[in-house]
């Protein structure tokens, strides 16, 4: 409940157009899904490579100066029972409000805005999502271990 509070919050929602589905996010009505590959790993290397690494296990060149170690991004299905746990990424990476004083990631919602896509979440709200948040996890989702 809390993830879906915060999504709509910060995403709103929507019941119009297409809607992608909860769990792995696809998006091969307006972008193919290697062209969303290619885009999101783009973004992270723009944005995440220097605390996450080139590897994606936490250990980028800014990783020891933090009060918190990045996560591992290529374990994050194995640390939820091998699902892909798409909505709880989504939310930590664009961020919402108030997190700062816990020392955890910032927030790249204002990085990651554009052109907004319908996703279901797990519970069958439809979230409009920024398309470039959708690509970006479809690559993290790519990199699982």
């Amino acid at each position: 409940m809390k993830y879906f509070a915060i999504a709509l919050l910060v995403m709103g929602v929507s019941c119009s157009g297409p809607v992608k589905e909860s769990g792995p996010v696809k998006d091969t009505a307006d972008q193919g899904e290697a062209e969303a590959v290619q885009t999101g790993a783009e973004l992270y290397h723009t944005h995440c490579v220097a605390c996450h690494g080139r590897a994606l296990d936490g250990n980028g060149a800014l990783a020891a100066s933090l009060p918190l170690h990045p996560a591992d991004l290529t374990k994050l299905s194995f640390a939820n029972g091998g699902v892909f746990p798409t909505a709880r990424v989504m939310e930590e990476i664009y961020g919402y409000p108030g997190k700062f004083h816990r020392g955890l990631m910032p927030e790249f919602g204002a990085l990651l805005e554009g052109e907004k896509h319908p996703w279901k979440a797990p519970g069958g709200q439809v979230i409009m999502t920024p398309k470039p948040l959708l690509d970006l996890v479809t690559y993290l989702e790519t990199q699982q271990q």
